[in-house]
């Protein structure tokens, strides 16, 4: 069952100031889920992606990128910069960094998936810093 805009203005919310651009979206209000499909572009507190397909749920904020997928974020938010690739989750971050502030760090990938904390890239990944 898909539920009308309202529901959509919530999600809206959680983005707070945020954009989202798509040539489709449709909300699951049963689920609590929104995907977004065609050429989709983000923003949001100093992050900003693109990919073919986004899925956001709304009750965790979790949310699944597919399809030439590049994500853009600020070295800050990776805690000094590129992952150590140890396994070992990195400290988490005490705020949201600053848009436009240092270098930006940026992924391509097949597929994103962040959930609970976790930014998890699979299929052809390359990450390089953007100075």
């Amino acid at each position: 069952r898909t539920e009308a805009a309202p529901s959509l203005g919530t999600l809206a919310d959680k983005l707070r100031g945020g954009k989202l651009r798509a040539d489709s979206g449709r909300y699951d209000g049963v689920g609590g889920t929104a995907q977004f499909d065609g050429g989709v572009d983000w923003e949001y507190a100093g992050y900003s992606g693109r990919s073919d397909a986004l899925s956001i749920e709304q009750r965790t904020t979790n949310l699944v990128a597919t399809g030439d997928v590049e994500l853009r974020l600020p070295r800050a938010a990776l805690a000094g910069g590129l992952p150590s690739f140890t396994g070992a989750p990195p400290p988490p971050a005490k705020t949201p960094p600053a848009a436009g502030t240092g270098s930006v760090i940026v992924a391509r990938a097949a597929r994103f998936e962040s959930k609970d904390g976790w930014l998890t890239l699979t299929g052809k990944v390359r990450v390089a810093e953007d100075a």
